[in-house]
Order: C-alpha cells, then sequence, then structure tokens
C-alpha cells in the first residue's frame, strides 16, 4: 500500500516521505486516516469466524466442520498440515476472538465440563463425582460449595432459563 502512496514513475527505489505510523493516525491527529491493513484483515477474519460459529448449519460451515474439526468443537479445533488460508487464518484469530465471547448456558445440557471453555473461572482444582460431565449436572447437584463463594455466586449467574431465539 506504501508503494502507492509514494511511488515514483522512474522505478527507481525512494525515499518514503512520510512514517508508516504517522500515515495510519486519524485524521484529527494530523495522519491521513488510512486504517492499518493488518488490523482490519484480522477484523474481518474474527467477522469470518463469528459467522462460522453464529450459523454452524451454512455450506461453507459445515464443508469447514467435516474438513477440519469433525470431531471437535470449534473452539478445540487444532491446525492440520495443508489446511486452506482460511481456515489457517481462522485458527489464527480464535485467541482474540475468545476474548470477545460471552457463552449462553442455557440448560447446560450440551457443554461439556472438562472440554468447553464456558466459564471464565479456573475450575480445575474443583472434585468432581465422575457422574458429573455436562454443566446441567454442576448446576443440580450443588458441588459449587468448596469454590470461593463470589465464584460460586458467579458460576451460579450463568445458567439461564431456556429462550426462542428470533
Amino acid at each position: 500500500m506504501r508503494d502507492f502512496w509514494w511511488r515514483f514513475n522512474d522505478g527507481w527505489k525512494h525515499i518514503y516521505l512520510k512514517n508508516w505510523n504517522v500515515v495510519c493516525k486519524l485524521k484529527e491527529a494530523s495522519g491521513l486516516g488510512i486504517r492499518r491493513p493488518e488490523l482490519v484483515n484480522q477484523a474481518l477474519i474474527m467477522k469470518l469466524a463469528r459467522r462460522l460459529i453464529k450459523h454452524p448449519n451454512s455450506d461453507w460451515a459445515i464443508l469447514l466442520k467435516e474438513k477440519y474439526y469433525c470431531n471437535h468443537s470449534f473452539w478445540n479445533a487444532r491446525p492440520k498440515k495443508q489446511a486452506s488460508w482460511t481456515w489457517s487464518s481462522i485458527l489464527k484469530v480464535t485467541e482474540s476472538l475468545w476474548k470477545c465471547v460471552l457463552w449462553q448456558v442455557g440448560n447446560g445440557q450440551s457443554i461439556d465440563i472438562n472440554i468447553d471453555p464456558w466459564t471464565p473461572f479456573d475450575l480445575s482444582d474443583l472434585e468432581l463425582p465422575l457422574s458429573i460431565t455436562k454443566v446441567k449436572d454442576l448446576n443440580a447437584a450443588k458441588v459449587l460449595v468448596p469454590l470461593p463463594t463470589s465464584v460460586a455466586q458467579a458460576v451460579k449467574s450463568i445458567f439461564i432459563s431456556p429462550v426462542s431465539v428470533l
């Protein structure tokens, strides 16, 4: 992009007249107001990943799931050799995307306690009976007692009654 702004017709390399950091500043801050291409690219890939999560039954989402993470959830998918540029890019932004995600637990029936990252709290020290594998079991079983009160209250507040989505 910088070559577009400072390209000369004679084909010789020249000194760039402005620092790229200055060019990417807001106009109000004496810049040209150009957005950083790498951040725009990352945002668009995150938007694509969000669409993949939000619409898992779309044709392209089914294709990616079957090819790259058929036995896992999206969040537990691992990189594969010979993966497409699209999939590799989506995997690179999942950590950033995770910071923006809020789980809607609902009744907790489909969320695995040990695999799915459904809570921001570390519950690895919580000794659970083997029969408790899903979040719904955790809600029913009163096993939050060993946790600090604030964490237990926060985990309990995650549960919501099933709602219809428009």
